[in-house]
Order: structure tokens, then C-alpha cells, then sequence
């Protein structure tokens, strides 16, 4: 601020110097989260949600969708029934369904997998 200028004391000026504030960090910010996937596994997990939702783009829409709903989104049988105007009895019959679909995938890309050497 220059000398002789008028000190500013507004409330959006007040704000907008607590925006350049530094955050405080606290202790609790810096230990991991133990609920949280180390970063490899993470970064697995997302890898196969990607390759699950690629390899859905050949499946029927009703069966995108519930996949989508019922194993991305977490929404339990009677909601997606509700979503996508359906009975649960049917969103089931699609879920099992579902479910053999993705475990003859799972065991196809384990069966093609090739074994990584160690090093030692």
C-alpha cells in the first residue's frame, strides 16, 4: 500500500484477503487415509472399471444402464427398477446376468494374463 493512500477495509476486500491466506494444514491432513486404496491398487481398480465400461458399449442399453446404476452408482435393486421402469424381479434377472458376464471376463483376462518375473 502506498503512503498517504486510503486504507480499504471493506468486506469483500476482508474475504479476498483470507482467499490469499495460506490454508492451515492440520496433522490429520497429512497421515493417509486408511480407508483409502494404495495408489496402485487404485489406480487397478480404475483401469478395470475403464475396461468394464468400454466392453459394455456392446451390450444391450437396458443392461448398460443397470450395470451402470446398480455397480458404479451403488443404487440398490428396487431403485433402478424405479429408474429404469422395470421390476426388481427383472433388474435382478440383469444383474445375474451381469454378474456371469463380468466374472467369464475376469477369468478370460486372468487366463491370458502373462505371469511377471521377479526380480531376485
Amino acid at each position: 500500500m502506498r503512503p498517504g493512500a486510503p486504507k480499504v477495509t471493506s468486506r469483500s476486500s476482508r474475504s479476498f484477503q483470507e482467499k490469499l491466506e495460506p490454508p492451515v494444514v492440520e496433522t490429520k491432513d497429512l497421515l493417509p487415509d486408511p480407508r483409502a486404496l494404495p495408489p496402485d491398487e487404485e489406480v487397478a481398480r480404475r483401469d478395470f472399471i475403464d475396461y468394464l465400461q468400454n466392453a459394455s458399449t456392446s451390450w444391450p442399453k437396458v443392461e448398460r444402464d443397470i450395470f451402470a446404476l446398480h455397480f458404479l452408482d451403488g443404487f440398490d435393486v428396487d431403485e433402478v427398477a424405479m429408474i429404469e421402469g422395470l421390476k426388481p424381479s427383472e433388474v435382478e434377472r440383469h444383474i445375474q446376468t451381469l454378474q456371469s458376464r463380468v466374472r467369464e471376463m475376469i477369468e478370460s483376462a486372468a487366463v491370458h494374463r502373462k505371469p511377471t518375473m521377479m526380480a531376485g
